[in-house]
């Protein structure tokens, strides 16, 4: 798959363990971004205070070809 792909992990999500995001990350292809939020664990991405700074503007940023 050929699609341009940003991703983002959490250093204390026990559901994401690092090996298998380097794993992950080896696999894709046409990988734009990555970002690791240290502080972050799974549910953080969709409730973490800071979400929006961390992680929402980025996207936005992505999409608007300005990051």
């Amino acid at each position: 798959m050929n699609v341009s792909t940003a991703t983002w992990n959490g250093g204390n999500d026990l559901l994401a363990d690092p090996q298998d995001v380097k794993n992950l990350l080896s696999e894709i292809t046409n990988h734009i971004y990555h970002k690791t939020i240290s502080c972050y664990n799974h549910i953080d991405f969709l409730f973490g205070l800071d979400v929006y700074q961390q992680v929402y503007r980025e996207i936005i940023d992505i999409i608007q070809g300005s990051l």
